[in-house]
């Protein structure tokens, strides 16, 4: 029989014993998830403390956690160890998908026996002590045991001189915000991003500008190995998750809202011309439309959709000049509601402004549930929906002013 600390990957096993080494994925496997989903959960606190509400329990300490301070019934120690409680399930949470995907390709692998098991091993008590760290220390100093002020979460794009990642910032063991870095690759490119820098400096009133942060604590430029742009990560997401969110729902956005859109387009960068002949995707499409007549969208204005062939036209002659393309937009833009009213296939309820608020209302401030952090409280829903200027009334023609 092998020994404990050969099965536990501890000592070099015989070859004799690499055999009989009993593989305990599955047990660490179901550690890991009582541990994130039970062990660490933070109703057992709120009970203790008397916080706990079983009809919306993820909210307790957003809703009633300054109240009970305020009243006396928790301190406020007491309240952000329970705050971080939360957080450090969140985080175990998060991780117990990529633990169980290592484990499951480790043993598919056929990787031996004894080195799962030591993998396992590290990583458990490397989890337990981040979570007793995470809970129990609140020192600004010392919580810095468990990790770093910022926090990468992802990779969002890289260039020729330069990559963007996604960060999330904590400060006092607290999320405070999201931020979008540039990073330049080489030191070639740092003019570039000083210029760029100070260009978004200058535009920090724009409403379609985001705004350059600085970092947390103070930073000394030289000790970065490459020149950095802070600036605020969309707080409501991207255009594609909006389109994903509204597929899920059914959801039809109004031509209005279309023709809003395309104005923000037709003020964009143009890009390099890489249209062709060859379009498969719009091949596929139109035999999809032929065996699916029920995919073909009637409700699009054909005015807007007669704009956009022409402005992917493979003939440069046929395309609209500027001028056009950009007075053409803002007149559909001015358009009232009423519009609408008598153009078959358009139903002109979907055009009025209060359509158009509760769409932005929920499902571009309210559903964050699709990209916001799991280990960060969604904020409270207004209780009435924020009142947005109507989209029938003339825009100004500044380069930068507001949709």
């Amino acid at each position: 029989m092998a020994s404990l600390s050969s099965t536990l990957g501890l000592r070099a096993a015989s070859s004799a014993l690499l055999d009989t080494a009993t593989n305990h994925a599955p047990a660490y496997l179901c550690f890991h998830f009582i541990f994130a989903y039970a062990v660490l959960s933070s109703r057992p606190l709120k009970q203790w403390y008397g916080l706990d509400h079983n009809e919306s329990p993820r909210y307790d300490l957003l809703k009633y956690g300054d109240a009970a301070v305020a009243s006396g019934t928790i301190t406020q120690a007491q309240l952000e160890m329970m705050r971080r409680a939360e957080a450090a399930s969140a985080n175990a949470v998060e991780n117990y998908t990529f633990f169980v995907a290592a484990m499951s390709f480790a043993t598919l692998a056929g990787l031996e026996r004894d080195v799962i098991n030591k993998a396992g091993l590290v990583y458990t008590i490397a989890r337990v002590a981040y979570a007793a760290a995470y809970i129990l220390i609140g020192h600004p100093l010392w919580c810095q045991v468990r990790g770093f002020t910022w926090w990468w979460v992802k990779k969002l794009g890289s260039g020729n001189n330069a990559e963007t990642h996604h960060f999330r910032e904590y400060r006092n063991g607290r999320y405070i915000r999201r931020l979008a870095v540039k990073i330049a690759t080489n030191d070639d490119t740092a003019r570039d991003i000083r210029n760029e820098l100070s260009t978004l400096q200058n535009f920090e009133s724009a409403w379609h500008v985001n705004s350059t942060v600085a970092p947390t604590g103070s930073i000394d430029e030289a000790s970065l190995p490459q020149l950095v742009v802070a600036i605020e990560y969309c707080d409501n997401g991207t255009v594609q998750q909006l389109m994903q969110r509204l597929r899920r729902a059914g959801i039809q956005l109004p031509n209005r809202m279309l023709w809003a859109m395309f104005l923000c387009l037709g003020r964009y960068t143009p890009w390099e011309d890489v249209l062709d002949q060859v379009n498969i995707p719009a091949l596929g499409r139109r035999v999809q439309v032929k065996l699916h007549p029920e995919l073909r969208k009637d409700y699009i204005d054909k005015d807007l959709m007669d704009l956009l062939v022409r402005c992917q036209a493979t003939n440069e002659q046929d395309r609209p000049l500027l001028e056009e393309l950009q007075k053409t937009v803002e007149d559909a833009v001015a358009r009232p509601a009423s519009y609408y009213s008598n153009i078959p296939g358009i139903d002109p309820s979907k055009e009025t402004d209060e359509a158009i608020t509760g769409i932005i209302q929920n499902y571009v401030l309210n559903e964050t549930s699709y990209f916001w952090p799991s280990d960060i409280p969604l904020p409270d829903a207004p209780d009435t929906p924020i009142a947005l200027t109507p989209l029938n009334v003339p825009l100004p023609a500044s380069p930068i002013s507001p949709l």
